[in-house]
């Protein structure tokens, strides 16, 4: 089933050695018989893995990420005292509601899952039509729906995504086989995956010493490797395999033999040279692990099939918010090894087939809302009233990107929660600011003499203010006194306890001239420094001034600088920077960022020569 023995003369190898048992033993070590199989992946992440070495096209990337799209806050309740297996799956929530064509194009998500106690039964997404479901992702994406139909499902399902209010998305850029003539062809074929999925379950991880690499270091170092290696006897294909045909048992027998004599390394030669076993990936693993907990069982696990030459996408939607996560992203390497024993001066060489479960990348992250942005602000007097003015307050909408302003210690972790979870790069102190929700409701800042930055409104005189019922707005009346100035900065806080960045800073005065009431509300600017007195203190932090390689004469650029006493000459055909990039007649920008402010400013520079 998995290929013929073969028995091989090696004297012509032999060289200087007596026997070939002296010659294995030089190369491999002293035992009599083993099994090799190397072969090459790598994953996304560094470093690339050896195991021991192998096959450069098993190269793929994993892109996951969390996304917050809505908040359903009735949804968010109902699951938060629910483990995550209890959470109803995505893929049977929509199979559960969506049984025929015309129901896809009525399907509403935010209604049902503003009802989930409703909608989301667990008798509902248990009925028997339901449970007959042509996959289950714990098991594996199964054999009945096909490689074929199953892509058609995953695109059609995950279209439907922007309908949650909240989910993971592990996209993976599969290995680009060609599927002729290969193992993955025979198991889309005769529907045998869950098959070996269990085969790989049964089997023992463990960990392994191997070598390994970064794309960018050619230095080897080494690493243990989590991986799990499952034989496949030919007992698995003759006796444990059950095809849904019997008869096609012995078709795909002679698919196999002939697959395996086609790609395995026929001879000792190929072994000594170290060259590589022949490998193909036939799926993937994803594996979920809470972070908080000790145990190291992972919460979910889902396999799915190498079903497409470009990409796979699998929706989680079994997540919580503000809980951290680590996805494992696992290849399943199918690799035809070789069994190696000798006796005498001869070898004999049998085939055995693996499937090898190698940990190939991992992530880890939380799901959180992105802050609001600052809320849209009316300020409104009273008629014939100098003492009392009214505000208005509604959920601000729209994106930005912004350093944020903080108030206090707790502000600032979470800001630091959500740099972490917005994935900024390291150096970069901005995050998104986003309204995708009404305010829960917002706070009022009051000063009452003019502040010089944004922070000057910690020690302000703050007072919360509720939304009116279901409206995203809110309003209060503030006593004011006439003939007096104050300023005021409002931010909005959400669901989720996440403030806004701070509204600009409204210039609040009533005048009452003889009884003549004038009301003035504009917006204020903080006071810019004074650049000339602080240019000399700024003159430690920046410096700028061409390197000494772009001031040094450049002779072969400038070909009559051997009249150096000729000024003339000079002032026409001088040339400096002996570099190849050169600074000189060039414009450069230069941006200075507040840190108090956020504001900015450019200073536009152009290096010329003054040959005067």
């Amino acid at each position: 089933m998995s290929g013929d023995a073969k028995t091989i003369d090696v004297s012509p190898l032999l060289g200087n050695f007596n026997s070939i048992r002296d010659y294995i033993k030089f190369t491999f070590g002293s035992r009599s018989s083993f099994e090799y199989d190397k072969f090459l992946v790598s994953g996304h992440y560094e470093p690339v893995y050896e195991y021991p070495i192998a096959n450069n096209n098993n190269v793929f990337k994993t892109r996951i990420k969390l996304n917050y799209n809505f908040l359903i806050r009735n949804f968010e309740e109902y699951i938060k005292d629910k483990d995550e297996a209890a959470i109803p799956e995505f893929y049977r929530i929509l199979f559960g509601k969506i049984l025929e064509e015309e129901a896809f194009k009525k399907f509403n998500g935010q209604s049902i899952f503003d009802r989930p106690e409703e909608n989301l039964k667990e008798s509902m997404l248990d009925s028997e039509q339901v449970r007959s479901l042509p996959f289950k992702f714990e098991k594996s994406i199964s054999d009945e729906l096909g490689f074929a139909d199953l892509k058609t499902f995953l695109e059609r399902f995950n279209s439907f995504k922007e309908q949650m209010p909240f989910y993971t998305e592990i996209k993976i850029d599969t290995h680009q086989i060609n599927r002729e003539n290969t193992f993955l062809e025979i198991v889309e074929k005769y529907n045998f995956f869950s098959q070996l999925v269990a085969k790989l379950q049964a089997s023992e991880k463990k960990l392994k010493r191997i070598k390994t690499t970064t794309r960018q270091e050619s230095n080897n170092s080494e690493a243990d490797v989590s991986i799990t290696e499952a034989v496949l006897e030919k007992s698995f294909f003759k006796e444990e395999l059950a095809l849904e045909n019997p008869r096609d048992l012995s078709e795909m027998a002679a698919s196999l033999n002939k697959l395996v004599e086609t790609k395995r390394l026929s001879n000792l030669r190929q072994i000594l040279r170290v060259q590589d076993c022949y490998s193909e990936v036939i799926g993937y693993k994803i594996s979920k692990f809470d972070t908080k907990g000790a145990n190291p069982t992972p919460i979910s696990v889902m396999y799915v099939p190498n079903i497409d030459k470009q990409s796979i996408e699998i929706i989680d939607n079994r997540i919580k918010y503000d809980k951290e996560y680590i996805y494992v992203v696992s290849m399943l390497v199918f690799v035809i090894c070789e069994s190696i024993s000798f006796r005498n001066n001869s070898v004999a060489l049998e085939p055995v087939l693996k499937i090898f479960e190698v940990d190939s990348m991992s992530y880890a992250n939380t799901l959180l809302d992105s802050p609001p942005i600052e809320p849209e602000v009316e300020i409104l007097p009273f008629i014939g009233n100098d003492s009392r003015i009214k505000i208005n307050l509604s959920t601000g909408i729209g994106t930005k990107d912004a350093i944020p302003v903080v108030f206090s210690p707790q502000e600032q972790q979470r800001y630091t929660k959500n740099k972490e979870a917005q994935e900024r790069q390291e150096g970069d102190r901005k995050i998104t600011f986003s309204s995708d929700e009404s305010s829960d409701f917002f706070i009022l800042y009051r000063l009452e003499k003019a502040p010089q930055t944004y922070r000057d409104f910690e020690t302000a005189d703050i007072r919360s203010i509720a939304k009116e019922f279901d409206s995203p707005a809110g309003s209060l009346d503030d006593n004011i006194k006439a003939n007096k100035k104050y300023y005021y900065i409002f931010r909005s806080v959400d669901y989720h306890g996440n403030f806004s960045y701070p509204s600009p800073v409204y210039e609040v005065q009533i005048k009452n001239e003889n009884g003549v009431i004038l009301p003035e509300f504009k917006l204020y600017e903080f006071k810019s420094e004074n650049l000339s007195s602080a240019s000399k203190a700024f003159r430690r932090y920046l410096y700028v001034a061409p390197a000494f390689r772009q001031k040094m004469l450049n002779e072969q650029a400038g070909n009559a600088i051997r009249a150096l006493n000729d000024r003339d000459l000079i002032k026409r055909e001088v040339s400096l920077g002996t570099g190849t990039d050169s600074l000189w007649d060039r414009k450069f920008k230069i941006r200075l960022n507040s840190k108090s402010t956020g504001k900015s400013i450019d200073i536009n520079v152009i290096f010329s020569i003054n040959k005067d």
